[in-house]
């Protein structure tokens, strides 16, 4: 991949890919504490930042282009349910 791709882009495709993983995996937790019936007290900061790391997510995804993201593809299945958990987090 390194290869194929100018080093911006590379280092977009890794950003992406630690952003989105990091992303996902607090939605999942969020989503296991509300099964098990707690409560998960949010602060308009916590919203905010979340706002703002979907806002870079679509950013990077744009300047990765589709090439990128095929290569990603075999990583990160982007489905509407993927949309979804990262919606959870808002």
């Amino acid at each position: 991949m390194r290869r194929r791709f100018q080093p911006e882009v590379f280092f977009d495709i890794c950003t992406y890919l630690g952003l989105y993983l990091e992303m996902s995996i607090a939605a999942k937790s969020r989503m296991i504490i509300k099964e098990a019936g707690m409560d998960i007290p949010t602060t308009p900061e916590t919203h905010q930042e979340n706002l703002d790391r979907l806002a870079e997510l679509k950013a990077l995804k744009k300047n990765i282009g589709m090439s990128g993201l095929m290569v990603l593809r075999p990583v990160i299945n982007e489905k509407a349910v993927d949309e979804w958990v990262i919606g959870e987090l808002l």
